[in-house]
């Protein structure tokens, strides 16, 4: 009788184990969905690359691209509820995600944020600084930033066609 509960057991907790170790990925998964869109939405300043003596990147940029690497349809629907309840920093990134990966709906939420004077800082390299959320709008329509920035040269050219109004995107 021994024998059969040791098996049973056994058996129990090898498929409770199988099940979990099924389960975590997708467990774990979410979790970091949910701790990069907390990450996102509380967001103290924007940066993009490196900044500091190490040149690292910063936890929110990681969280943006862990919530960009998502399938597409995800990844907008957290970079949307990010924007609804962010402050300027977290907009910011949520926008870009926009751009990124819903160019009609960053089309839809750009103009609000390029009229936007709110103060956001920001750190580039090692510098700390303040801009307008519509100065950082304006390069991340310019693309700036983002997963596959423009060059210098196509930066200038956006940037001077956005005070013409003709932002392309």
């Amino acid at each position: 009788m021994a024998k059969n509960v040791s098996r049973r057991t056994l058996l129990k907790a090898l498929t409770s184990g199988c099940a979990f170790a099924l389960l975590a990925p997708a467990v774990c998964a979410a979790d970091e969905t949910a701790e990069s869109v907390r990450e996102l939405i509380e967001a103290p300043f924007f940066s993009w690359g490196g900044i500091g003596i190490g040149a690292t990147i910063s936890s929110a940029e990681k969280a943006f691209r862990t919530l960009a690497k998502q399938p597409s349809a995800s990844a907008v629907n957290n970079f949307e509820t990010i924007y609804r309840k962010a402050a300027t920093a977290g907009r910011l990134y949520a926008l870009l995600g926009l751009r990124d990966l819903a160019p009609a709906r960053f089309g839809e939420v750009l103009p609000k944020a390029l009229k936007s004077g709110e103060p956001v800082e920001t750190i580039t390299g090692c510098i700390v600084d303040r801009d307008s959320e519509s100065g950082i709008a304006s390069l991340i329509a310019a693309g700036a930033y983002g997963l596959r920035p423009r060059s210098a040269q196509d930066i200038r050219k956006a940037l001077k066609d956005s005070r013409n109004h003709d932002l392309s995107f």
